[in-house]
């Protein structure tokens, strides 16, 4: 027998004294009696639209919702089971006996089993329940589960029960005894096929929507609308109305995308359409023409070539044509959703430039937030053109998004009320043309539709399906007695009905299509399964109004649900087994299908995942099992590894979640390559939340599984990623040979394979330990080898980041015109290759510099802007470091109060991400700042924490450590102390290539002077101004004026009086 999963109401009912009418009267008398006490109580079931599914002794069973379901399947039982217990006081009259009756009422999903002559077979919790329920009540009772009671409560009086003590329940029962119906007759409601009706009830919406897109206009500047309301409100039917209105004022771009309902993966889906749909591109295309139409496209959007190729290379990311790595090279995961942002931004801009445009996004509240910050920045940011955005949401978004839209003068959004009573009858009027319903069914609709245009077209489509309103000729008519209307409780429950009245092969059909998902494609179906004549049924399903062509598409054959919620009642319809067939089926369907697989990874990881998760929910087991984990493991593991490169924590960890669930149920049967490449994204994971300790152990594991699996690329790709890791974690020197047996072991596995770019991403890892190291000459050579090696194979954007990365080098070593050359080198290819990270990291070095000469003016203007940018581009590390060097020229100014606003902003990002690299430098800086400021407490204590931080093998942050604290100590009075830690700054560093030991020496000559050590002084002085004389930095230029003039006037004193004169205050 078929199978369906419903939404059912069980009812039980039981003859009370029983037993002792047995003992008082002949068998064949008892036998009667229960005859007709059966067949009553059945004639009452089904008068009320049940089924008895069974008899069990004294007891009857009847089914509410099964086969045929109705949207108030459970008032009907209730008010059953009310008319049995009133029956029970006649049959007695009638046969002259004296029994009672218990009843039992639950509602709950259930599946059931549809066989001939509408009888069901039910099976669930429910029906378990119902019977507990019915063996609970006392004599004439009737007593009703919670679900029960919620969706009557209007139509039924109750009184409270104490939660039951049910058998097999691990936690007790609600229930309530039902007393009475409220009224005699049910108020019920039904509904009616697909009609168009011209918009009611918006006139206001409507006008703020058309006066937005004039301030557009005349403005020039984005303008965001956005359209909150629950389902069926009528957001769709006004942004129709809305750019049908405005079509007529000239050549105006419309351009839509929508958010998928899957939440993790479709990150860029709903710009990737907004592009396609400026393009002309379908998904069949793929690869093929799409290239050919974007740079067509752009030619003509900007004939000037000015950052074309930039705005080109990110839309080609967000349509899939080129992978981020290969388009974006010196794009970092972290800062690739703000630059695909920033082309997205640039790419409709230059759309509004030559056409007034609107660009409708649909679904707001299943977007990414990535999606939501890069339309806020459209909106934020873009000016001089006239560009509207209309968003198309739920409530969950401002759940979600509190502050969408809210703060900006430029944005509206409008919360869609329901239709009051007079707007809903002229609704109706319009969807029917006549005025001709009677006036009590007229009035039950409006009142039963509260205000929903859904709802209200919904039950106008079951009269017109029941054949109780019919058309003759251009009228409507109601039959004769069409007064009771059948209302459901939710939309839910309005469509679950609607959807089993439906012709057994349209229902199929409409079953396999929720499968697909809001919009799906005929041929689509035809791989879910044996659908007849399936071309001549699409149309009368279509008929139905449940489905309409997907005319956005673009596409014959395309299709969409006319409501999301309907596909989702369908879909929940389906009996898990079936849902998992189907979802199988339509993922090998898909990737067989797809000109470009890559592009739909999330969504076959998707359906993959749920043909799982529904397998293991029903404990299959055997080949069909392993098959499906086989085919999750598959698709989670791309999508993770997508996910992870995009720096997505939420979506990766949801993906190697059903990883690690298909592994599991493959138990050996996983091969190692598999293995390997889940432990190495699981590491890698593990080192984007910062658990670098998790992530090493995982990396070891990883490679050595790939070893095993004979993958060098998956080895070589674990040691590139340990070799990450180490950078910014290694402690100690056995973590610094590891890091470099990290690097060489990656750079062997690529040579072997012949991965160049690869090796250079390897090579330049193994740059960062030298630089920490302060050999800067080595790492400078290397690099430039490096960078030779990438314009040798065409990696421009390469060897713009290594050359970029080699001036901060040239710039430490006290090198300023190789650093002035190498920047130069690497700004040109940027900009030849469109990369603007790389353009944004060479001013931060350029900032570098001017701190370096002591121009602090330009530092902190230039600095804000850069913090500013790299926040708009994602790049959490570079706002870090900018507000960091902030923060160092405020302290150099004396500004000690302003400079640790900055360091306090920088350290918390640092613990936020996990890094290590800077942790040291900035606990050490706000230490100087506290200990200046005078409180000595939080100096220590910050101190205290700097320390624990320390590496080994950071030469620079263990020199800025010490220098903090020698500082603290000196305005301790600690003279001794700080001068020991003075000194071991400086020699830490002065043993390296670094210039900065120099300026690190300035306050251990100020104490020299301090305490009359002035040859010493002098001495120590002499050879520090030769390296400032030598790298032509200004930095510290007042100190050392002082110094000059102090070291011929000051006297000498001896440490301990010194340290008498000079105590600080202490803060507690």
């Amino acid at each position: 027998m078929p199978e369906e999963r419903k939404l059912v109401t069980v009812l039980f009912i039981d003859v009370v004294g029983s037993t002792s009418m047995g003992e008082a009267n002949d068998p064949e008398v008892v036998r009667a009696v229960l005859a007709r006490y059966f067949e009553h109580m059945r004639a009452i079931a089904e008068a009320h639209g049940g089924t008895v599914e069974k008899f069990i002794g004294d007891a009857v069973m009847a089914v509410f919702g099964a086969p045929r379901l109705h949207d108030d399947d459970a008032e009907r039982a209730v008010r059953a089971a009310l008319a049995m217990r009133e029956g029970m006081e006649a049959l007695n009259a009638e046969l002259a006996v004296h029994v009672e009756a218990r009843i039992g009422v639950n509602s709950g999903e259930a599946v059931a089993a549809v066989g001939q002559g509408e009888q069901a077979l039910v099976t669930g919790d429910v029906v378990n329940v119902a019977a507990r329920l019915e063996q609970a009540a006392t004599a004439n009772e009737i007593l009703v589960g919670p679900l029960t009671e919620q969706l009557t409560r209007e139509a039924i009086d109750y009184a409270g029960r104490e939660p039951l003590a049910v058998r097999g329940k691990a936690e007790p029962v609600t229930a309530f005894s039902a007393m009475r119906a409220r009224t005699a007759v049910p108020e019920q409601a039904r509904g009616l096929p697909g009609m168009r009706a011209r918009l009611v009830g918006r006139e206001h919406e409507m006008h703020l929507l058309l006066e937005t897109f004039e301030r557009a206009l005349k403005d020039r500047r984005a303008q965001l609308f956005t359209i909150v309301g629950t389902a069926g409100i009528g957001k769709s039917r006004l942004v129709g109305e809305f750019l049908a209105r405005v079509a007529g004022q000239g050549e105006i771009v419309v351009r839509r995308g929508r958010c998928l309902p899957y939440g993790t993966g479709i990150t860029y889906w709903p710009l990737m359409e907004i592009l396609q749909d400026d393009l002309g591109v379908r998904l069949a295309d793929g690869r093929h023409r799409a290239p050919e139409l974007l740079a067509d496209r752009l030619e003509v959007l900007l004939p000037s070539r000015e950052g074309r190729s930039a705005i080109e290379s990110r839309a080609a990311v967000i349509l899939g044509l080129q992978e981020a790595g290969d388009a974006l090279p010196d794009v970092s995961a972290a800062r690739l959703p703000a630059e695909l942002g920033w082309g997205m931004r640039r790419y409709l801009e230059a759309v509004a430039t030559a056409s007034p445009t609107i660009v409708v996004v649909d679904d707001l509240q299943w977007a990414d937030p990535v999606v939501i910050d890069v339309l806020a920045g459209i909106v934020e940011r873009s000016l001089d053109v006239p560009l509207m955005i209309v968003t198309v949401a739920r409530p969950e978004l401002l759940e979600h998004q509190p502050g969408w839209g809210a703060g900006r003068t430029n944005a509206a959004v409008v919360d869609l009320e329901p239709l009051n009573d007079t707007e809903t009858r002229t609704l109706i009027g319009r969807l029917l043309d006549v005025e001709e319903l009677p006036d009590d069914l007229r009035s039950k609709i409006v009142a039963r539709s509260e205000g929903n245009p859904l709802f209200c077209e919904e039950f106008l489509r079951m009269l017109i399906d029941e054949g109780r309103l019919i058309r003759e000729g251009n009228h409507w008519r109601a039959l004769p007695g069409t007064t009771e209307v059948r209302v459901p409780e939710s939309i839910q429950a309005l469509l679950a009905a609607r959807l089993d009245g439906l012709e057994p092969d349209v229902k199929q059909l409409v079953l396999a299509a929720s499968v697909v998902g809001e919009r799906f494609e005929l041929d689509q179906l035809g791989a879910l399964g044996n659908l007849q004549d399936a071309e001549a049924t699409i149309g009368r399903l279509e008929r139905t109004g449940l489905i309409v062509e997907d005319r956005e598409s673009g596409r014959r054959d395309a299709y969409r649900f006319r409501h999301l919620l309907i596909r989702d009642v369908a879909y929940s319809s389906l009996p898990k087994r079936e849902r998992a067939d189907a979802h199988e089926a339509f993922a090998g369907h898909l990737a067989g299908a797809a000109a470009d697989r890559h592009e739909l990874t999330e969504i076959l990881a998707h359906h993959a995942d749920r043909a799982l998760d529904l397998s293991l929910e029903l404990r299959l087991s055997g080949d069909l099992l392993a098959r499906r984990a086989r085919l999750a493991l598959g698709w989670s593991l791309a999508a993770a590894e997508r996910a992870i490169d995009r720096q997505d924590r939420p979506a990766a960890g949801s993906f190697l979640g059903t990883s690690a669930l298909a592994s599991e149920a493959l138990g050996g049967g996983v091969e190692g390559g598999d293995a390997a490449r889940l432990a190495l994204l699981q590491a890698r994971l593990a080192g984007l939340r910062g658990d670098y300790l998790t992530a090493r152990r995982g990396l070891t594991d990883a490679t050595r599984l790939a070893e095993e699996a004979r993958r060098p690329d998956l080895a070589a790709a674990a040691q590139h990623a340990l070799a990450g890791v180490l950078v910014f974690s290694a402690g100690g020197p056995s973590d610094d040979q590891e890091l470099e047996r990290a690097v060489s072991r990656a750079i062997a596995l690529y040579d072997g394979i012949g991965d160049v770019g690869g090796r250079l991403s390897a090579e330049l890892l193994g740059l960062e330990r030298l630089f920490g190291a302060g050999e800067l000459t080595e790492m400078i050579r290397r690099g430039r080898e490096l960078a030779q090696t990438a314009l040798s194979i065409g990696e421009g954007g390469r060897a713009a980041a290594i050359l970029t990365r080699l001036a901060s080098a040239a710039e430490w070593q006290g090198k300023p015109a190789l650093a002035e050359s190498l920047l130069e080198q690497g700004e040109a290819l940027a900009v030849q290759n469109g990369l603007r990270s790389t353009l944004l990291l060479a001013r931060f070095y350029r900032l570098r510099l001017h701190w370096m000469r002591g121009e602090f003016e330009a530092v902190e203007s230039g600095a804000r802007d850069v913090v500013s940018d790299a926040i708009e581009e994602g790049d959490g590390n570079l706002a870090l470091a900018t507000l960091r060097l902030l923060g160092e020229t405020l302290m150099e100014e004396g500004r000690f109060a302003d400079a640790d606003v900055p360091l306090a902003k920088a350290l918390e990002a640092s613990e936020a991400s996990g890094d290590r690299w800077s942790r040291t430098e900035l606990l050490a800086f706000r230490a100087r700042c506290a200990a200046e400021l005078g409180d000595i407490v939080a100096a220590e204590r910050l101190l205290s924490a700097a320390e624990e931080m320390l590496r080994q093998s950071d030469l620079a942050g263990r020199s800025v450590f010490d220098t903090a604290l020698g500082t603290v100590r000196r305005l301790e009075g600690r003279l001794e102390e700080a001068e020991a830690a003075f000194r071991r700054a400086v020699d830490l560093i002065r043993s390296t290539e670094y210039w900065w030991w120099s300026a690190s020496a300035v306050p251990l000559v100020e104490l020299l002077v301090e305490v009359g050590r002035r040859e010493e002084a002098a001495a120590l002085f002499i050879d520090l101004e030769q390296v400032f004389a030598a790298t032509g930095y200004g930095l510290r230029e007042q100190e050392r004026e002082r110094l000059r003039r102090e070291l011929l006037s000051r006297p000498a004193v001896s440490l301990s009086s010194a340290g008498k004169r000079r105590r600080a205050p202490t803060k507690t």
